[in-house]
């Protein structure tokens, strides 16, 4: 019998996670300012199509 796989994450949550995780890079300093913006930008305006 073949193990349960997981069920995929709610397509809403993986915009939270993505935007968690662009969050973080930004506190770390890995991403300045205007590039934190365009990807949250980016990642908001799937939300709406």
């Amino acid at each position: 019998m073949a193990a349960a796989q997981p069920a995929a994450p709610a397509e809403g949550t993986d915009y939270v996670q993505r935007l968690e995780q662009l969050k973080a890079l930004f506190d770390k300093g890995l991403v300045t300012e205007d590039e934190y913006s365009r990807a949250k930008a980016e990642i908001l305006a799937k939300l709406t199509r």
